[in-house]
């Protein structure tokens, strides 16, 4: 299915390499912009590439001995720089299920001691 593109569209589309129509379509789903004109459309599509730029290109330099870049440097990167913070949930860093289950079983066993200190000093 072909979409009709407007020329104002088809000359954002040549400058980006986001497309357009996607950031619109996004940009109408938010309840807080119920009017935004085409030129706000394609600002936010820059300053999504440039941000984009930025994090992959901090990311690789964090990759000390390979030319790919991988999560593990994605995510160094958004645990390390003050300024991507607000990406910790989105990007986290990766956990090993073994790790994972260790460190919960050793909160369980600090929750129960707890409880148990806390249930034997209301007693006293």
């Amino acid at each position: 299915m072909a979409e009709k593109i407007s020329s104002s569209d088809s000359g954002a589309g040549k400058l980006t390499q986001l497309p357009v129509a996607r950031i619109k379509t996004i940009m109408k789903s938010s309840p807080d912009l119920p009017h935004f004109s085409q030129e706000s459309v394609f600002l936010v599509t820059k300053a999504t590439e440039l941000f984009i730029n930025y994090l992959a290109a901090s990311a690789y330099k964090k990759e000390s001995d390979t030319k790919n870049l991988s999560y593990k440097g994605l995510s160094k990167v958004v645990e390390d720089d003050e300024a991507l913070q607000f990406l910790g949930d989105i990007v986290p860093p990766k956990v090993l299920v073994k790790d994972f289950l260790e460190s919960m079983k050793k909160k369980s066993k600090k929750a129960s001691i707890q409880v148990d200190s806390s249930s034997s000093d209301s007693e006293s």
